[in-house]
């Protein structure tokens, strides 16, 4: 008779509504596995940067910002620019990996301390709940709590990368149009020293005379002048060149960084707006719950009954995707973040570095094939579990929540023969 109670006054709470729920859930990240996919590449065009680090140095602090800059630790440097952002990088993917990994460990656990505390709350006698629930309680508010930060500092890692791009490129399209116009004021002086030279030989020919010592002074101090200037013009180039390359990868990684930010803004918005709302509010509950009679707190278990449901229902997905990125994690990007990690301390002027290089850029196509395969798979896994683990949390509440006084299930009865026939009834078992 319990499990009929059960089961009617929780008809809405079947595995289907659990489905459109978590669908509902992620209805805005249907296709959340294109957020992985690009982390490969973009790991590989930060090797990409490192091989434009290698250019000679050059500065790009011209035109400063008037309060300075908010990201950029080296503007004198473009290459050292361009090695914060590997480094900031590198650093995102490992903060990653860990943070993932502990919200992974941390949603695993909500189902058992749920019911733990449920169990507590119904089979204990006063003195127990107080001595035991609190703990238990606590155990669900730091899970909470944890997830939040853990996930909010991942999403953070990812962003400062991007700020750092964002403002390197800034910085790069002004210092790209100072040199332009350095190059044109260069290219005046020439013209200008080439005809100062022209007219020095005229002068030459037009007199039989030897070259005065003035004369000779002139004209080494115009050749010392376009040489320096055709160096300085090469050089501006060369440095152009590099900025352009640079500006071009910069701008494919960031496109493809702000692909990884977006996953973890999911992770973090469903942590926040769901998971943690759940648990707090299922740790309310209990708590009201706690100060009533026995014969009070039977009404309440319907509530609790449906908050357990819900909240290790979004407890799994969260639990799926952070297990998701962490296998994704372990099986492909660590292998190329080690790479690049690699790549960030080897001598560049080797033919080693260039092969490591090409190496990891090469990879990528197969990496993404391989993670966009694992995370469908993942997915459709937790589709079809979602049946059996409703069942398996039912089971075990079912153990756990006494049976409901005679006068309820009288009233409960009545109010299925008066509401359904026996065919809806039976739809409902």
């Amino acid at each position: 008779m319990d499990s009929i109670i059960v089961k009617t006054t929780q008809s809405l709470t079947t595995a289907e509504d659990m489905r459109n729920q978590t669908k509902l859930l992620m209805q805005p990240y249907a296709n959340w596995e294109m957020y992985l996919t690009p982390a490969p590449l973009s790991i590989a065009i930060m090797g990409a940067l490192l091989l434009i680090s290698t250019a000679k140095e050059f500065y790009i602090d011209k035109n400063n910002p008037k309060n300075g800059y908010k990201f950029i630790k080296y503007p004198e440097s473009f290459p050292a620019c361009l090695m914060q952002v590997c480094n900031t990088g590198l650093w995102a993917f490992n903060e990653a990996h860990k943070n993932m990994d502990q919200i992974r460990l941390h949603t695993a656990q909500v189902p058992d301390y749920m019911k733990t505390a449920v169990k507590i709350l119904f089979q204990g006698d006063d003195e127990v709940v107080k001595a035991h629930l609190p703990d238990q309680l606590d155990n669900i508010r730091v899970i909470a709590d944890e997830c939040f930060k853990l996930s909010d500092a991942t999403e953070e890692c990812f962003i400062n990368v991007t700020k750092i791009i964002q403002e390197l490129l800034e910085v790069c399209l002004n210092r790209e149009t100072f040199y332009v116009d350095e190059i044109e004021t260069i290219k005046r002086k020439l013209e200008e020293t080439k005809l100062r030279e022209q007219s020095a030989k005229e002068a030459k020919r037009r007199t039989e005379k030897a070259v005065s010592a003035r004369e000779k002074e002139e004209l080494t101090e115009i050749l010392i002048t376009m040489r320096n200037c055709e160096q300085k013009e090469i050089d501006f180039k060369t440095t152009i060149e590099m900025l352009v390359k640079g500006m071009d990868a910069m701008g494919r990684v960031k496109s493809q960084w702000e692909m990884m930010i977006h996953f973890f803004q999911m992770v973090s918005n469903i942590v926040k707006t769901s998971l943690g709302k759940t648990l707090t509010n299922f740790v309310s509950t209990s708590e009201k719950t706690q100060a009533l009679s026995y014969n009070a707190k039977l009404f309440s278990k319907d509530l609790l009954y449906a908050e357990v449901f819900q909240a290790c229902n979004i407890a799994s997905l969260v639990h799926m995707i952070s297990g998701t990125y962490t296998d994704v994690s372990n099986k492909y990007l660590m292998d190329l973040v080690s790479s690049l990690g690699k790549l960030m301390v080897m001598d560049k002027s080797k033919p080693e570095f260039e092969h490591e290089r090409h190496r990891l850029q090469f990879g990528c196509d197969e990496v993404q094939k391989g993670i966009l395969s694992l995370v469908l798979e993942n997915k459709e896994e937790f589709d079809r579990k979602i049946t059996a683990r409703f069942e398996k949390i039912y089971q075990e509440l079912l153990a756990i929540l006494p049976a409901a006084p005679p006068e309820q299930i009288k009233s409960i009865q009545e109010v299925v023969q008066a509401g359904f026939t026996e065919e809806e009834a039976a739809s409902y078992y």
